[in-house]
């Protein structure tokens, strides 16, 4: 980002001879082409892309087909600013294909998909790992996934509910690692599932068919309130030989689980809890098969 600016001090500078100027002046003209070709895309219509590397801004609402088609699509390490507009329906919401940094920024709103509002992915066979961010965005009601990432995946500001289309809907999913922040997770499938870990930091987590979970790993959380799920508030290290654990700081987890054994805490190593309210404790089998008692840190154990 400096370059420009030295390059036009030095042309001012009448020491340097004629020669040395016009050569200046080439490279000032490569750097402003190179700006120029990362220049924002407009995203004025159904069924567009954002190459990779660059950034496309929506100029309008889109109202897209759920039938055939990704509303907007991004290729790897791409970004797209919503600008304050809303995308309506597609198959998908938002497409990015294979591995890459991608960002999805707000303000705005992507709703009413067939399937998953948002979603990252890598094709069948491809290696390459995602790392995605979602920000300031509100995700609602769309027939699969909230937002979802084969990799690794921080949301931040966000309000994603109502994606509940299938059993096994969840609001945010991902493959590797889930960090979610300063956000509301509410009315979903599944509130929160990642296979590796979670972190929820000043987030709520309401009225999911399930709260956190992290299958092969542990949860943590700070200044997080988890209530009213309909499986347990928070699962971890779920799987068989798995030792997850939840790590709670200043959180409540409470009146979860109403259709079970009413389990805020579910998980396979015993909670760290400091300032957390929670009403019920589970263990949770090493062969990942069933309760097996109580961890007596919460109210009612």
């Amino acid at each position: 980002m400096r370059q420009p600016s030295l390059c036009l001090a030095l042309i001012g500078d009448r020491r340097h001879p004629r020669s040395t100027r016009a050569a200046l002046l080439g490279t000032a003209a490569v750097v402003l082409i190179a700006a120029a070709s990362a220049a924002a895309v407009d995203i004025t219509e159904c069924d567009q892309m954002v190459p990779a590397g660059e950034t496309g801004v929506l100029q309008a609402d889109l109202t897209c087909s759920t039938l055939s088609g990704v509303a907007v699509t991004l290729e790897p390490s791409a970004t797209l600013q919503l600008n304050g507009h809303t995308i309506t329906g597609g198959v998908q919401g938002i497409f990015g294909l294979g591995p890459g940094r991608y960002r999805v920024l707000g303000p705005g709103e992507v709703t009413g998909a067939a399937f998953d509002c948002i979603v990252f992915g890598l094709a069948v066979g491809e290696t390459g790992r995602v790392n995605a961010l979602v920000r300031d965005v509100t995700v609602r009601d769309c027939g699969d996934n909230g937002i979802a990432a084969n990799g690794n995946l921080r949301v931040e500001r966000a309000v994603v509910s109502g994606n509940a289309g299938r059993q096994e809907s969840r609001g945010i999913w991902a493959d590797h690692y889930a960090d979610v922040r300063d956000s509301l997770i509410e009315g979903n499938g599944r509130g929160i599932f990642a296979f590796d870990g979670v972190k929820v930091q000043n987030t709520e987590v309401l009225n999911n068919v399930a709260g956190v979970v992290a299958a092969l790993g542990s949860v943590k959380g700070k200044d997080a309130t988890i209530t009213g799920n309909g499986g347990s508030g928070v699962a971890a290290g779920l799987a068989p030989w798995v030792r997850g654990r939840a790590i709670l700081k200043r959180s409540v987890v409470s009146d979860n689980d109403a259709g079970g054994v009413g389990s805020d805490i579910l998980s396979a190593r015993s909670p760290r809890l400091r300032d957390t309210v929670c009403n019920l404790s589970r263990k949770w089998s090493d062969d990942g098969t069933a309760t097996i008692g109580s961890w007596y840190v919460c109210s009612q154990d």
